[in-house]
């Protein structure tokens, strides 16, 4: 069976029978899709996120996309509980500052 039909039928949710959702990743979105140059008739987006990614149950949830203005730019949205951002936030925040160093 290829891919395409794997997906269209539904048999890939048989698949997450046996995931432990307490564990779970997921990510939304693309780069390559620019919604911002979208257009459904009432102009283009003045702002987007992705609303699936507010959450309590301790997911790790996250979205890609092109940042509005466009320059190479990539839009990161990560959604984690407030003891996990904390903690990401430590982290990314110390890799930043090898960025800085001359």
């Amino acid at each position: 069976m290829k891919d395409e039909e794997w997906v269209l039928n539904g048999n890939w949710l048989k698949a997450l029978d046996n995931v432990d959702l307490i564990q779970f990743f997921s990510i939304a979105g693309s780069p390559k899709l620019d919604l911002y140059a979208a257009d459904f008739g009432w102009g283009r987006a003045a702002k987007l996120e992705f609303i699936s990614l507010d959450n309590d149950d301790g997911e790790i949830l996250m979205s890609l996309s092109k940042s509005k203005d466009f320059d190479g730019d990539l839009k990161i949205d990560l959604s984690l509980s407030k003891t996990r951002m904390n903690a990401f936030a430590a982290i990314f925040t110390h890799g930043l500052s090898f960025l800085y160093q001359v």
